[in-house]
C-alpha cells in the first residue's frame, strides 16, 4: 500500500502487485487499461484504492493530534475524499493556467506540532534509497507543462461534443474505434473521453507523457479523478448506457490483445472482498459502491454542467480557489442563462449551428509512444515546432498518449479536435498567448486548400506521415440544434466529412 507500489500498478517497474502474476501469453507491461472500453472502470477502481491509501494516511496523522483537535481532525479524515482537477475549468486572470498547488516548492500546513512548511507533495514525486527508479532516469518525476488558456478552450469544446452528442457508451469511453465485434456506430464522431484524457496527458508532459510511468507523478491522481467525475457526468445524463461486450485492442498484465471483455470482466488487480473476488465495471457502475459522490450532478441540473461547456458565460474558478489555479474538490453547478438563449428568455425557436471537428485516425501502433499532431489553416513555419503553437494559423492540436509496442496492429484510434466556431471572447487573446485567431463558422474552399497538420513525438522531432500505418486526417462537421431550455441537452446530427487530408503532410524528421 505504499506510494511506490501503487503507482507501479499502472506500469513499470512491472511487478505483480498482491500476488497477481501475469497471465499465460500476457505482455510484460503495467495492469492499466487504455484503448478500451473498459479503460474508465478500471481507472475508477484504481482511484479508489489510491484514495483508501490516502485515508489510511490521513486517519494516522489525525490521531497525533491531542485535545480537541484530535476529534476535528479524525472527523475530517473519515470524510476525506482524493479531489479532482477539474483542467477544463478557466482560472481567474490573476491565477496561473496552471495551478499552484502542483508548482510551489513548499506549502504551509497543520501538523500535531504545529504549523510547519513542508516540501510540496504534489509538485514530485522523489524517489526513496531503496526504491529502483532506474526506469525512470531520474530519481525525482518531472513536468513539462504547457497549459495555456487556448489549451483550456479547446478541452472545454472538446469535452462539451464528447459529452452532449449522445454517443453510446462504447463510443465515449475509449479512443480504440468499435467496428465489427465491438460493434460500435460507425459514427463519424470523433469525440471521446479517453483522447481527452490523452490530451491532458500531453500537455502536462514530462512523465506524465509516458505510459508506463505516468502515475508516479501527483498530478496523474488528480487528473484521473476529474476523468471519473466526467464518466459520472455522462452516467447521469445517460442511465441507460453503460459497458457492453467488446475486443481488447491492448495488451496487458491481465488480458491479451483479442480477449473478450464486457461489464462482468474481472478488474484485475483490484480486489472487492477478502475472498479475492476482484472489482468489475458493472459492480462499480455506481460511485456509491465505493462510498463517494460528485456534488452537483443530481438529473435536474447536470445538463447545464454539460451545457455550461459551451456557454458564453464562461464558468471560471471562484475566489476560494484563486491560488489553486481552478483546483476543487467539488464539482460545480452551473446556472445562468445559457449565450444561445434570446436575451434570457427560457424558449424561442431553435438554434442550428454548424460544428467542425479535425478527425485524426491511426493505426494503434503506429508510435511507440506519444506524439501530437498539430493542424494548421495556413502558412507555419514547418521546420520548428516550438513555434507552432503560437502560430496564427493553428487550428488546434492533440496528443496521444500512448505504448505503441502493446497494441494489436489491426486496431485503429481515433480523436477529435474541435475547431473554433467563433473568435476567442474579446478578453482572452492576450492570456491565451496566442494570436486573435479567425471566425471558422464557415469553411470556405480557400481555407480548404491552406489546410495542413504535422505530427511531432514526445522528443520534438518531425516525423514524416508517409512512414506512418493508417494515418488518416480529415475535416468533418455536424449540424447541432440547440435546446430552448437548459434542462435539455443539445442534438447532433450524422456527421459529414468536409475534406480529406491524409495525403498533404510531407514533413521529414528534424
Amino acid at each position: 500500500m505504499s506510494y511506490y507500489q501503487i503507482a507501479a500498478i499502472h506500469g513499470q517497474p512491472y511487478v505483480a502487485w498482491d500476488n497477481n502474476e501475469p497471465c499465460d501469453g500476457c505482455a510484460s507491461s503495467g495492469y492499466c487499461t487504455h484503448q478500451s472500453t473498459l479503460f474508465p472502470t478500471w481507472h475508477r477502481a484504481y482511484m479508489a484504492l489510491f484514495e483508501q491509501a490516502l485515508s489510511l494516511n490521513a486517519m494516522s496523522v489525525a490521531k497525533q493530534f491531542t485535545g480537541d483537535e484530535r476529534g476535528r481532525y479524525v472527523r475530517a479524515a473519515k470524510r476525506l475524499r482524493l479531489p479532482f482537477w477539474d483542467w477544463a475549468k478557466l482560472p481567474l486572470e490573476t491565477a496561473d493556467s496552471f495551478p499552484r498547488v502542483f508548482t510551489d516548492e513548499e506549502v504551509l500546513v497543520t501538523t500535531p506540532s504545529g504549523r510547519a512548511n513542508i516540501t510540496n507533495p504534489l509538485k514530485s514525486y522523489v524517489f526513496g534509497p531503496n526504491e529502483d527508479y532506474s526506469f525512470m532516469n531520474a530519481n525525482e518525476t518531472y513536468r513539462r507543462p504547457t497549459f495555456a488558456v487556448s489549451d483550456i478552450l479547446q478541452l472545454r469544446a472538446d469535452l462539451w461534443a464528447a459529452l452532449s452528442s449522445g454517443q453510446p457508451y462504447p463510443d465515449f469511453s475509449t479512443e480504440a474505434r468499435l467496428d465489427g465485434a465491438n460493434k460500435g456506430t460507425k459514427s463519424l464522431n470523433p469525440s471521446n473521453l479517453e483522447a481527452i484524457h490523452d490530451h491532458v496527458h500531453v500537455l502536462v508532459g514530462g512523465h506524465m507523457s509516458v505510459v508506463s510511468q505516468a502515475a508516479f507523478d501527483p498530478i496523474f491522481w488528480l487528473h484521473h479523478t476529474n476523468v471519473d467525475r466526467i464518466l459520472a457526468i455522462y452516467q447521469t445524463a445517460y442511465p441507460d448506457e453503460w459497458v457492453s461486450q467488446s475486443v481488447e485492442a491492448a495488451s496487458s498484465m491481465w488480458y491479451t490483445s483479442g480477449t473478450v471483455t464486457d461489464g462482468n470482466t474481472s478488474l484485475q488487480p483490484f480486489r472487492s472482498s477478502s475472498k479475492n473476488g476482484f472489482w468489475t465495471s458493472n459492480a462499480l457502475r455506481s460511485t456509491r459502491a465505493l462510498n463517494y459522490t460528485y456534488e452537483g450532478l443530481g438529473e435536474e441540473n447536470v445538463t447545464s454542467v454539460i451545457n455550461g461547456l459551451h456557454t458564453g458565460k464562461i464558468s471560471v474558478a471562484g475566489p476560494d480557489q484563486e491560488v489553486h489555479g481552478g483546483l476543487a474538490k467539488k464539482s460545480d453547478e452551473v446556472h445562468g442563462v445559457m449565450s444561445w438563449l434570446d436575451d434570457g428568455q427560457a424558449a424561442g425557436p431553435p438554434i442550428k449551428l454548424t460544428k467542425h471537428f479535425a478527425s485524426i485516425q491511426l493505426d494503434s501502433g503506429a508510435l511507440n509512444g506519444s506524439f501530437t499532431i498539430f493542424l494548421f489553416d495556413g502558412d507555419f513555419n514547418k521546420t520548428n515546432p516550438t513555434e507552432w503553437r503560437k502560430s496564427r494559423s493553428l487550428m488546434g492540436f492533440h496528443g496521444f498518449f500512448l505504448s505503441g509496442s502493446l497494441f494489436n496492429p489491426g486496431f485503429q484510434l481515433r480523436a477529435g479536435v474541435s475547431i473554433p466556431d467563433r473568435s476567442f471572447p474579446p478578453d482572452l487573446p492576450e492570456r491565451s498567448g496566442i494570436a486573435q485567431r479567425r471566425d471558422f463558422g464557415t469553411i470556405s474552399d480557400l481555407a480548404r486548400q491552406r489546410f495542413d497538420w504535422r505530427i511531432v513525438d514526445a522528443d520534438g522531432c518531425i516525423k514524416d506521415a508517409r512512414n506512418l500505418p493508417g494515418v488518416d486526417v480529415s475535416i468533418i462537421r455536424s449540424e447541432v440544434h440547440l435546446p430552448c431550455d437548459e434542462a435539455s441537452l443539445p442534438v447532433w446530427e450524422d456527421f459529414t466529412v468536409v475534406e480529406m487530408l491524409t495525403d498533404r503532410n510531407k514533413a521529414e524528421c528534424h
